[in-house]
């Protein structure tokens, strides 16, 4: 029983990996604002002001966790929450606050987001290496690889926590698999632009 569901969450952190919950790259919209964001894994750039031709802001040190997204653009700080196509939050320039609504620009190709999913994934229990685990990972658009990895190496990419922040069974941290998954597309978060 423990193995079965074991497994079922293994499986269920490789499509968390790759996928990510938030992607908020492309334009956003909401009077008198105009953003074009680019996300990279959590890392955030982009450009704004009051229309797609007139950018007259841009930052590159933003941040993207879970559905948080924050910025500075000069002397402005934003703090934004992430709902779908929806985006609301706060832009503060001192004193003065400003609530923000954005509305996604460009929707999503047939209104409908394409649930995150793996083709085929191949999860393996291995027993104890002798001499010490030496773990690997490799993430390409189409392909997770992950050799000799515990599942609470895969919790803490997944969620991006360090291992301080996470506890359970010993387990966790001492028994290993390998992992391989693979889609015909990539995944909604890896995207080039």
């Amino acid at each position: 029983m423990k193995n079965l569901v074991l497994a079922s969450l293994a499986s269920l952190l490789v499509c968390s990996i790759a996928p990510g919950a938030t992607d908020i790259s492309g334009k956003w919209s909401g009077a008198p604002f105009f953003f074009i964001f680019k996300q990279d894994g959590n890392k955030l750039s982009g450009s704004g002001k009051p229309s797609e031709k007139e950018q007259i802001v841009s930052f590159e040190n933003g941040v993207v966790e879970g559905d948080r997204i924050a910025f500075k653009a000069g002397s402005l700080q934003v703090d934004l929450r992430v709902d779908g196509d929806e985006i609301r939050g706060e832009m503060k320039n001192g004193e003065d606050t400003l609530k923000v609504v954005l509305k996604r620009v460009e929707p999503i190709p047939n209104g409908v987001p394409t649930p995150a999913a793996f083709d085929v994934a191949s999860v393996k229990r291995l027993p104890p290496p002798p001499g010490g685990v030496r773990s690997s990972m490799n993430l390409s658009p189409e392909r997770l690889t992950c050799s000799n990895v515990t599942l609470g190496k895969l919790i803490m990419l997944a969620y991006s926590v360090k291992d301080f922040q996470l506890s359970g069974t010993e387990w966790l941290n001492s028994q290993i698999y390998d992992i391989a998954a693979t889609s015909r597309q990539p995944p909604p978060r890896i995207r080039f632009y």
